[in-house]
């Protein structure tokens, strides 16, 4: 006769089964927390860095704009004796100048978000046009060397560097400009160019849309000659603009003022440079900065 001997198993007990899953839990929580941890430093690494290329980004585009201000090819614009047939839309040419959100002209103060600064400058266009044959006093319309697009800007100049007439395109046909208002100047083919002109507007407006908390999203903005707004970046909620003026004629910076005191005293045309502090935003972060921009050809 074969006895077999059977073995008793025994299983996990009640406490056993307790402290190991105590213990998994506990596993799992520290896991979790170090994700939630890693997870939230990301993020606001990540929030720093949009922040960062934010403000490299808004500090470019102002920097470049602004840097030219005035610029008209050779001379600056308030160098030029230049008739203006745009007076109805623009009353008086300068290099530089601003507003507070009270003082705005109403194309601008519907744009802008209240109690922020707007800066505007005035420039010509980089690309160039040239003359097939001399022109004289009176002319409506001329010829150029290549095909104009008019669509995205309507203003045009045309200088010598002594003399200018800003003007807007009635029509043109392949290389014919032609306008409404004679040209109060005559123009040798030699010496003059023809440029679009410029008057950039650069202010604070609402984005039209939402964060998660469902409040509205305001960026840095710009406008040509009174137009639609464009969008720079996002997430910019405040602009502060300061003009640093020459007062002395030593090409030196006396002080800096606010928009109205230098609309008070009449002396845009002596701003070397100008300081903006805009507001950025970016997650668990907001931080202020200060770009101090000198303007070309101003010593």
């Amino acid at each position: 006769m074969v006895l077999k001997v059977i073995k008793k198993h025994q299983g996990f007990s009640l406490l056993e089964i307790l402290i190991a899953t105590a213990l998994g839990l506990w596993l799992l929580a520290i896991v979790m927390q170090n994700y939630l941890l890693g997870k939230n430093i990301y993020g606001k690494a990540e929030d720093l860095a949009v922040l960062s290329e934010n403000i490299r980004f808004a500090d470019f585009v102002l920097w470049q704009n602004i840097t030219q201000a005035g610029f008209s090819g050779c001379k600056r614009l308030t160098e030029l004796n230049v008739s203006n047939h745009l007076s109805s839309k623009l009353m008086e040419i300068k290099n530089i100048r601003g507003y507070s959100y009270r003082q705005a002209p109403k194309s601008l103060s519907s744009k802008v978000i209240l109690g922020n600064d707007i800066i505007v400058i005035s420039k010509v266009a980089t690309e160039v046009w040239y003359l097939t044959v001399d022109i004289k006093k009176g002319t409506k319309s001329f010829d150029i060397d290549q095909k104009i697009n008019s669509k995205r800007n309507r203003w045009l100049m045309i200088s010598d560097c002594v003399n200018a007439d800003l003007f807007e395109i009635n029509k043109h046909h392949s290389k014919t400009i032609r306008f409404n208002t004679p040209l109060q100047h005559q123009y040798k083919k030699k010496n003059t160019e023809v440029r679009f002109f410029e008057e950039i507007a650069f202010f604070i407006s609402n984005t039209g849309r939402k964060d998660n908390k469902n409040n509205p999203i305001l960026g840095l903005y710009f406008s040509i000659n009174g137009g639609n707004k464009s969008e720079i970046i996002s997430n910019v909620s405040d602009m502060k603009v300061y003009y640093g003026i020459d007062l002395n004629n030593q090409g030196t910076i006396d002080k800096y003022y606010s928009a109205a005191e230098v609309s008070d005293i009449k002396l845009w045309d002596k701003v070397l440079s100008v300081v903006i502090t805009l507001t950025f935003h970016s997650g668990y972060f907001s931080r202020q900065k200060s770009l101090y921009i000198k303007l070309r050809g101003r010593e």
